[in-house]
């Protein structure tokens, strides 16, 4: 059963003041309203930082305001706002004290070459819950896990992905259920970043599944041209499935717009022709709009390419 802790006697709630860390101090002051929550030291956020960069160094966690390394005392408190760069964590790296000087806010966040294993996710959401949206970027030796991901970040709105990630990431999605993501974007031009085929119904499936106003971005590059019928076959499957970039419906007096549900594919090779751009060799590089419509197709054959 919940006790108030502002009925703590007053010599414990001293003690508590200093068992908190500088994070748990100014939330507790928050939620009471007063300072005599946590009695004798009232908590202020000494700074701002906007775009701050954190990064491992020596086992240490360095935390940089754009050129600045800040410094950090027993009761320093660092805002930290916009958007977050965390380049070569591990999971232990996340563990370090100065985390409980950080309070993020509205943020969005970079993870380059980070771990990305369920234990590092899992201690990242106990740092911070609310993340805006993350970006995954190359990372040698971890695939991007989408389940791990979407379990403990359920209410993310945006996702960017420069690494490799595992084969099932339609699937994941669908099957847990997410409706939160209005943005999706990977980004296969990369070495590290390896595509792998999928099923064209799968991917409608996933399409058809997300609200309103979803979009689906995939860029690939793909020197070698292993790829290119599957893109080929991809296209004639969107293009057999397309409706109206725009619906709309109205309710008595009250016209409502519904945005659609974009897939925006961009599929380069090298052609080896003389002259020619990565853009002009393209075969595939414009937005489609989510076709509302049943897929009674009972076998994998009449579902599209094996994508």
């Amino acid at each position: 059963m919940p006790y108030p802790l502002s009925k703590l006697p007053y010599g414990l709630r001293c003690r508590l003041t200093e068992l908190t860390t500088p994070v748990e101090r100014y939330n507790l002051q928050i939620a009471a309203g007063n300072l005599s929550i946590c009695p004798l030291k009232l908590q202020h956020i000494q700074k701002s930082c906007y775009n701050p960069t954190f990064s491992s160094e020596n086992g240490m966690i360095v935390l940089l305001d754009d050129t600045t390394t800040i410094t950090f005392v027993e009761d320093t408190l660092i805002m930290c706002e916009n958007t977050i760069s965390m380049t070569g964590l591990s999971l232990e790296d996340l563990t370090s004290k100065v985390f409980g000087h950080i309070l993020f806010r509205n943020a969005v966040l970079m993870l380059n070459d980070c771990e990305f294993s369920k234990t590092f996710f899992f201690t990242l959401r106990s740092i911070f819950s609310d993340w805006c949206a993350i970006d995954f970027y190359s990372n040698t030796n971890n695939i991007l896990n989408f389940n791990d991901v979407l379990t403990f970040f359920p209410n993310l709105w945006s996702i960017s992905t420069h690494c490799r990630i595992n084969n099932t990431w339609i699937n994941d999605i669908v099957q847990l259920g997410i409706r939160s993501l209005s943005d999706l974007t990977l980004f296969f031009n990369h070495p590290l970043a390896k595509f792998e085929k999928f099923w064209a119904q799968d991917l409608l499936s996933l399409l058809k599944a997300q609200r309103s106003g979803f979009s689906l971005s995939i860029e690939v590059t793909d020197d070698t041209k292993e790829f290119e019928r599957f893109f080929r076959e991809l296209k004639q499957f969107m293009d057999r499935n397309e409706i109206l970039f725009q619906q709309s419906s109205s309710i008595g007096d009250v016209f409502i717009v519904k945005y659609p549900t974009r897939l925006n594919v961009v599929y380069s090779s090298n052609s080896g022709t003389q002259g020619r751009s990565r853009d002009e060799s393209s075969i595939f590089n414009e937005a489609k709009v989510l076709p509302k419509i049943e897929v009674t197709a009972s076998s994998r054959e009449k579902q599209g390419p094996p994508l």
